[in-house]
C-alpha cells in the first residue's frame, strides 16, 4: 500500500521507499519532501527520524504536508548546514537531497549507519547519482554487504539503489592466512609427491 504523497518519486521509488522505512527504527534522510511524508507514515510507533535539507521553504512546506497527514511528531528536520554527525545511529538513510551535497551526505553519514542498515540513494538511474555510489563503495569497499542496483519492484526497476553495510572485513592474504606453502600458490616448485597423493 503506497502512501499519500506529495513529491517528486515514481510509485515503484514509494512503494520501495515504504517497504525499507515500516522495518526502521531509526532513519536519517537528506532531502525532505514525499520521501518524508512516505517514511514519517511508514515508521513503527517509537522509531526516530531526522531529516535534513539544504532550503528553509521546502521544510516549511514538508512540515506542512506532515501535519495535514497527521504525522508532524514523527519526524525532525533541521538545515544539513546545521547538521553536526555525533554518536547517534540509523538503521535506514535516505540520500535524496541538493545534487551538489549528496556525495557530502553520503561519506558522512555512512559511518552512522548500523550493521545490517541500508544506504538508499535515489535518482541512480543518472549517472551523476550513480557516481555517487560508486564514490562511498571507493571509501568503504570493505563495509559494503551488497548493492542492489536501482533495485526492482513488482518486476520493474526502480531509480533507488541500495547499499547494504556489513562488518569491517580487511583484506587477508588467505595464502598467508591459510599457511600455505609458496609452491602451493605458484611461487616455487611443486613437490613431486604432491601429484601422486
Amino acid at each position: 500500500m503506497t502512501r499519500k504523497f506529495i513529491g517528486d518519486l515514481s510509485r515503484h521509488d514509494a512503494e520501495l521507499l515504504e517497504r525499507y522505512a515500516s522495518s526502521a527504527h531509526s532513519v536519517l534522510e537528506y532531502g525532505v519532501g514525499g520521501s518524508t511524508q512516505i517514511i514519517a507514515q511508514s515508521l513503527t510507533d517509537g522509531a526516530s527520524f531526522l531529516s535534513l535539507d539544504t532550503d528553509s521553504g521546502w521544510i516549511t512546506t514538508t512540515g506542512e504536508n506532515l501535519r495535514r497527514l497527521g504525522v508532524e511528531d514523527r519526524c525532525r528536520m533541521i538545515r544539513y548546514e546545521n547538521w553536526s554527525p555525533d554518536a547517534t545511529r540509523f538503521d535506514l538513510i535516505f540520500d535524496d537531497g541538493a545534487d551538489h551535497f549528496r556525495r557530502d551526505f553520503a561519506l558522512r553519514s555512512f559511518p552512522l549507519l548500523e550493521i545490517g542498515g541500508v544506504i538508499l540513494f535515489h535518482d541512480t538511474r543518472r549517472l551523476l547519482d550513480f557516481q555517487n555510489v560508486l564514490a562511498l563503495i571507493e571509501v568503504f569497499f570493505e563495509e559494503i554487504e551488497h548493492v542492489h542496483l536501482n533495485e526492482r519492484v513488482t518486476g520493474v526497476s526502480s531509480n533507488i539503489t541500495a547499499v547494504r553495510k556489513k562488518a569491517k572485513e580487511p583484506y587477508a592474504n588467505w595464502n598467508i592466512v591459510e599457511n600455505k606453502p609458496p609452491w602451493a600458490y605458484g611461487q616455487g616448485v611443486v613437490p613431486e609427491d604432491f601429484w601422486l597423493k
